[in-house]
């Protein structure tokens, strides 16, 4: 049986240019959006950053679009924890 998944990954437009305490409050904010579909499908989604402003995690199928649209909407709204 071959397991299928979706791959999620981003970069932050103009981090470079942004605050430090910003880049990590918004990396954080992604990081915990991945914990709470951790926690809601009971799959690790091996959220994982790199290069400073770059990252990534899997999904099954099923929730990718509800990870990208909570992950948007939480950035656009500014919330700061899960």
């Amino acid at each position: 049986m071959q397991l299928l998944y979706a791959v999620l990954t981003g970069d932050l437009i103009g981090s470079s240019k942004a605050p430090r305490a910003r880049l990590e409050t918004t990396m954080e904010n992604i990081a915990a959006t991945a914990r709470f579909f951790t926690e809601f499908t009971g799959e690790d989604t091996r959220f994982t950053r790199y290069r400073g402003d770059g990252w990534q995690m899997i999904l099954s199928p099923a929730f990718f679009l509800r990870a990208v649209t909570m992950i948007l909407a939480r950035l656009k709204d500014g919330r700061l924890t899960a």
